[in-house]
């Protein structure tokens, strides 16, 4: 029997509007536990990682909106995924935005280096501080796991090894694209 731990990241703060919070809500909400249950799984559910409101905070770098707030949460998920991993749980992290990834993948590669990951996305944003139009962060986390900066997010930065992108079928005008080298 595999053991799940599910952490919910109500996380929106990386998005340009309000909305992907409810993710982890919506999952819960659609029996998600049980179904896992059903395939023989023993999951435990660990709650949402918590954090302020943006309307409880500063936006800050008008560039980089939220980025400091987003480390905090980044930080918290990055706890609870290593907690999970230590308990050898298979950590299940729903969300919300994809700046959470930051947390999640950094807490796997430190516990397991050879770990590659598969991104399934709509779009392939790619964005940094400089490139982004939208000073959101959402798009900040492929570049981190490339190796193109930020590592101050989550004290590990990427080499682009080991990494597979799917459903990214056009790079966001004014994104980096690295597959053409246009960054």
């Amino acid at each position: 029997m595999s053991h799940v731990a599910l952490v919910g990241v109500p996380l929106d703060l990386g998005a340009g509007r309000r909305g992907t919070d409810m993710g982890p809500s919506a999952v819960r909400y659609t029996h998600l536990q049980a179904g896992l249950e059903s395939l023989g799984c023993r999951v435990t559910d660990l709650g949402n990682v918590s954090f302020s409101v943006p309307e409880q905070l500063e936006e800050g770098n008008p560039r980089a909106r939220y980025a400091d707030a987003i480390v905090r949460v980044c930080e918290e998920v990055d706890r609870a995924t290593s907690s999970a991993l230590r308990q050898g749980a298979l950590p299940l992290v729903v969300g919300g935005d994809h700046s959470l990834s930051l947390g999640s993948f950094a807490a796997v590669v430190r516990q397991h280096p050879e770990v590659g990951l598969l991104w399934l996305d709509a779009h392939g944003d790619f964005n940094t501080p400089e490139t982004s139009r939208r000073a959101t962060c959402t798009a900040w986390s492929w570049p981190v796991y490339w190796g193109s900066g930020f590592r101050s997010w989550c004290g590990w930065e990427g080499s682009g090894r080991s990494l597979c992108r799917s459903g990214a079928p056009w790079w966001a005008p004014g994104s980096c694209n690295p597959v053409s080298g246009s960054c």
